[in-house]
């Protein structure tokens, strides 16, 4: 249902490391490929987790990978949170616990990674949009939108003024 990849760093390609890809399944489950795709193996994301609506890796931090539970569309089951691995994958810690928490919400959709820091994203969930900072969720606010309405997309896009700076 959902993938990413990610994109090699000059210091990978010079060291010879292939593209790697993460696949997540309406079905449930995670499977990563470090190999370009040729072999895949199944992610530490515990087994409780059903649909994966969403996953992002993180350019700048090979080890750093997304997961949002709960697929769209929204007649699938829900999700259980929001997780994070900081070990390329072997293990992963839920960020968002529990509903009524900060950024809980039953389906993600997409993950948009800031691409100078791997700790920082924005979320598009059934509940709103969503900034990470670090372990720490807050809301966005987007005018003309009230709080709460489901946003299905999001991607970040530098400013032409500030290269470092996206929007």
């Amino acid at each position: 249902r959902c993938m990413a990849f990610r994109q090699p760093t000059r210091a990978d390609l010079e060291l010879g490391l292939p593209l790697q890809l993460v696949a997540g399944s309406a079905g449930g489950g995670l499977w990563i490929s470090r190999s370009g795709g040729y072999r895949w193996e199944q992610a530490g994301l515990p087994d409780i987790v059903g649909a994966v609506g969403c996953v992002a890796w993180s350019a700048v931090d090979r080890r750093i990978i997304y997961v949002g539970t709960g697929d769209v569309p929204l007649t699938y089951p829900d999700g259980i949170g929001f997780f994070r691995s900081e070990d390329g994958g072997a293990s992963f810690t839920r960020l968002v616990r529990d509903a009524g928490d900060t950024g809980s919400a039953r389906h993600y959709m997409k993950i948009a990674l800031d691409p100078n820091d791997a700790r920082r994203a924005w979320v598009a969930s059934d509940t709103g949009l969503w900034r990470l900072e670090g372990s720490s969720f807050g809301a966005e606010t987007i005018p003309g939108v009230a709080a709460g309405t489901a946003v299905t997309d999001v991607a970040l896009t530098s400013d032409p003024a500030n290269a470092n700076q996206y929007l």
